[in-house]
């Protein structure tokens, strides 16, 4: 296990690949301390061009601006200008980790969207994928039923007409 000797020595490791294959998410545990930036739009285009499928940091990253234009997704907990990279002064590579209060192993399943970031265990992904998948295009039918004026009682949660109305939906 390597050792390094601030954060920023670690996005630059892991993206030199030493992390592992591209399509990895480079997780960061900056202890939810906000007050430097785990990196900002250098470090994460480098990441992004070496192949990282994203980065996740319960600190802070700066160049908001810039990041929020990328082609490539960065969740953090707030945005900075400070850079200070002594404030980060251990990291480690393919090491369990907390981030925000939970725990992400390597290899672990990370699934974001505008509202944030979920951790799923490698070994439910495979279990819970198509079980959510359907979830999400249920409550996307059910979205357009709300849109269209209906009630909430019987549409959302959804009743057995509600579910009996979404199966016929999907079999036309």
């Amino acid at each position: 296990m390597r050792v390094l000797t601030n954060i920023h020595d670690a996005i630059l490791t892991a993206t030199a690949r030493s992390a592992g294959p591209p399509g990895q998410v480079i997780v960061v545990d900056s202890h939810e301390d906000i007050r430097a930036a785990s990196g900002g739009d250098i470090l994460l285009s480098r990441a992004m061009y070496r192949g990282a499928a994203g980065f996740v940091t319960d600190g802070a990253l700066r160049d908001g601006h810039a990041l929020a234009t990328m082609a490539f997704p960065a969740y953090s907990r707030a945005v900075t200008a400070t850079t200070r990279p002594a404030f980060f002064h251990v990291a480690e590579l393919q090491v369990p980790i907390g981030c925000a209060g939970v725990a992400v192993y390597p290899g672990d399943v990370l699934v974001g969207d505008p509202d944030g970031v979920i951790v799923v265990p490698r070994a439910l992904a495979p279990v819970i994928a198509v079980p959510a998948r359907e979830q999400e295009r249920l409550e996307a039918y059910l979205h357009t039923r709300i849109q269209q004026g209906e009630p909430l009682w019987g549409v959302y949660p959804p009743d057995e007409n509600t579910l009996a109305d979404y199966r016929a939906w999907q079999a036309e």
